[in-house]
């Protein structure tokens, strides 16, 4: 007896006419290969083109800067100078040096019988006053590099001088006095320096009593207790002479220098 198949050929089991070809698979993989590199492509276009804008937008900023700093460069070229204006000026006031106090108070301590011939003030030892004659007190006024007067005067006696210095201690301010010279005429009507009539030194007495002296009177340094700020670049003195007190025997040459101010003002005689 021989089988007969009663399924239709199409719906068979094993039929190859009701596989799936390989070929749809392959399809349906290259368009979603495709897909997926459109999609790439597209994705990575849209990211370029944000960097573009994003850069466009930087430099457009940037320009903008730019021309603002060079808009307000030279207000801050003011600016600059202002503040170092300001700062030269800080500096200056706080380096002023009261002279004036300083001179006011040496004044209020020469006693009676005490004249004084020459005041000279400079702020630092490389300071030279020109037609200043400070005898041997230049070698002694290189020896401390603060601020300090130097006095050429009369005495009628050594004991007056003596007084002088101990006086000059007590000035508020004052670090250090030191006497260069003391010296008596050697005959009367003589002079040590070989004025015979005692004009050259300024004294104006023909008496052998009459002592000449040379005094340095150091300030305080900057910033020391009880003296004014020094100054921040050299500072000169007045070289001119004090008018002397009337001695006995001496010719009145003017008023006393008791109490008297000198000003620091430029170096020289006037």
């Amino acid at each position: 007896m021989s089988q007969v198949n009663l399924i239709p050929a199409d719906l068979r089991r094993g039929s190859g006419s009701g596989r799936t070809p390989i070929g749809a698979y392959l399809l349906l993989s290259g368009l979603a290969v495709a897909l997926i590199a459109v999609v790439t492509v597209v994705l990575m276009g849209n990211a370029v083109d944000d960097r573009k804008a994003d850069l466009e937008k930087d430099k457009r900023e940037t320009e903008l800067a730019t021309a603002v700093a060079t808009a307000l460069a030279p207000y801050e070229s003011v600016a600059s100078a202002s503040q170092t204006r300001v700062t030269a000026v800080a500096a200056l006031i706080a380096g002023r040096f009261d002279w004036a106090r300083v001179f006011e108070q040496l004044g209020m301590v020469v006693p009676e019988g005490v004249w004084l011939t020459s005041v000279g003030a400079t702020a630092r030892p490389d300071v030279s006053l020109e037609g200043a004659t400070s005898g041997t007190g230049g070698s002694i006024r290189s020896t401390q590099p603060t601020p300090a007067v130097e006095l050429d005067g009369c005495a009628l006696d050594q004991a007056r001088v003596a007084g002088l210095v101990t006086r000059l201690e007590l000035v508020q301010g004052v670090q250090r006095v030191t006497l260069t010279a003391s010296e008596k005429s050697d005959a009367p009507g003589g002079s040590a320096a070989g004025g015979g009539d005692g004009s050259a030194t300024g004294c104006g007495a023909k008496s052998e009593d009459i002592a000449r002296f040379h005094i340095v009177v150091f300030l305080a340094p900057p910033g020391g207790d009880g003296a004014a700020p020094s100054a921040a670049g050299p500072a000169t003195g007045s070289g001119a002479p004090a008018q002397p007190a009337a001695a006995p025997g001496a010719p009145a040459t003017g008023a006393p220098a008791q109490g008297a101010t000198a000003q620091p003002t430029a170096g020289g005689s006037p």
